[in-house]
């Protein structure tokens, strides 16, 4: 969508721009359920997928070892330990070398086969330190690995803020509220959001009148007959 702007752009100006798109701008723009639990007071995500915490929980467990979030002292964190090598290295950092020669654990297939077993062995680990620490520990071994945040830490991600990803608008309904940035940046237009989003109808007579070029008395007519 962002080059296809920009081609249509140079196409009425002669003049190229760069397109600039960040994963995680996207996927702070796209997350909505969390924002809707920001704005509606909302303690917990949880309501707004429709699930419980405990089915929520159920739905980690499922996860495979290698790919999965693991609690620790102070919420979770997010381990990929998909290759041989990063499989080592994280079994050697959590020390449990020992695992590396059982037959359940020597490849993929077989520690997806046999998770709920290594699952309770990776989190007596991570369960005595911080996420930040995990997140340390792994970056230094080279097995990635971040935090799990709520969204109140990821309003106060220095990135997203530095990337111009936060906006307070003013909405006639729920007053002051902080909105996500464009995720599709361009070098050549200015970003700028002032306006909250509107509420449904909100433009209607505008677009009716000024864009429509209709009368007061068709759209009165529209009304009566229920078209609109």
């Amino acid at each position: 969508m962002g080059i296809l702007a920009a081609l249509m752009a140079r196409n009425l100006s002669n003049q190229g721009q760069l397109v600039d798109v960040s994963m995680q701008d996207v996927m702070y723009f796209h997350n909505v359920p969390a924002m809707n639990a920001k704005i509606t007071g909302s303690k917990s995500l949880f309501a707004q997928s429709g699930k419980t915490e405990e089915e929520t929980q159920e739905l980690r467990k499922r996860g495979i070892v290698f790919w999965n979030c693991y609690k620790t002292l102070d919420g979770f964190v997010a381990v990929v330990a998909l290759t041989e090598k990063q499989w080592e290295r994280f079994m050697k950092v959590i020390g449990r070398e020992d695992l590396l020669k059982n037959p359940k654990f020597s490849n993929v297939l077989s520690r997806f086969s046999h998770s709920d077993e290594i699952r309770p062995i990776v989190e007596e680990w991570t369960g005595k330190r911080t996420k930040s620490e995990i997140v340390k520990i792994l970056d230094d071994v080279k097995v990635p690995a971040g935090e799990v945040k709520d969204l109140d830490d990821v309003i106060n991600d220095p990135q997203l803020q530095a990337r111009n990803m936060f906006y307070k608008v003013k909405d006639k309904y729920q007053g002051e509220l902080i909105v996500p940035g464009m995720p599709i940046k361009f070098s050549g237009a200015p970003e700028e959001i002032s306006l909250a989003y509107p509420s449904l109808g909100e433009h209607n007579e505008e677009v009716y009148t000024q864009i429509l070029e209709m009368t007061k008395n068709e759209i009165f007519e529209l009304k009566k007959e229920g078209v609109i």
